[in-house]
C-alpha cells in the first residue's frame, strides 16, 4: 500500500521484467509473490518507500527506510574488512554507504555486468538481505587499488 507514487525509477521491476524475457504477466505474477517476502524491502525500494505502514517520520525524512537499516552495518563491515578504503572514504568527505544507496537503488546498473545483476538478485533472494551488503563490501574489496591509488592523487 502506497500513499503516492515513486518518484524515482524502478530499476528492481525493469530487472525483473528483463529476467523473465520481457514477459509482463510472469513479472506481475512473480512481483506480486515477491512482495510478501521481507527481502522485497531491501530490493524493490520503491515498494516500501512510501509506504503507508512506515511512520510518517521516516516517509517526511525523504530518506529510504533501507539507508537507515544498512548504512551502520556498510561502515561497520567495511572500517573492519577494509581499513585503508574507509579512510580514503572518510577523508575524501564522502560515506561508503552512500555509494553503496546508489548501487543498491540501481540494482548495480551501470556498475555490473548483467549477469553480475542477475545473481546479484538471486543471491539476495535467496541468501537473505544481509547479502546486499556482503555484495557491497565485495565491490569496494574489488575496487580497492583503484580507490587507493586516486586517494593519493
Amino acid at each position: 500500500c502506497l500513499q503516492d507514487r515513486y518518484a524515482g525509477y524502478d530499476w528492481f521491476v525493469s530487472s525483473v521484467f528483463l529476467i523473465m524475457s520481457g514477459d509482463g504477466e510472469k513479472t506481475l505474477t512473480f512481483l506480486q509473490q515477491f512482495s510478501r517476502l521481507l527481502v522485497s524491502a531491501f530490493l524493490w525500494l520503491p515498494r516500501l518507500h512510501i509506504s503507508i505502514h512506515l511512520p510518517i517520520t521516516t516517509v517526511e525524512s525523504g530518506i529510504h527506510p533501507v539507508y537507515f537499516c544498512s548504512a551502520h552495518h556498510i561502515e561497520m563491515l567495511l572500517k573492519a574488512e577494509l581499513p585503508l578504503v574507509f579512510s580514503a572514504f572518510h577523508m575524501s568527505g564522502f560515506t561508503p554507504s552512500q555509494i553503496c544507496l546508489q548501487w543498491i537503488t540501481q540494482c548495480f546498473w551501470n556498475y555490473m555486468d548483467w549477469s553480475e545483476i542477475c545473481h546479484y538478485i538471486a543471491i539476495c533472494i535467496f541468501l537473505g538481505p544481509d547479502y546486499q551488503i556482503y555484495m557491497c563490501i565485495s565491490v569496494f574489496r574489488h575496487l580497492q587499488q583503484d580507490i587507493l591509488k586516486h586517494t593519493e592523487a
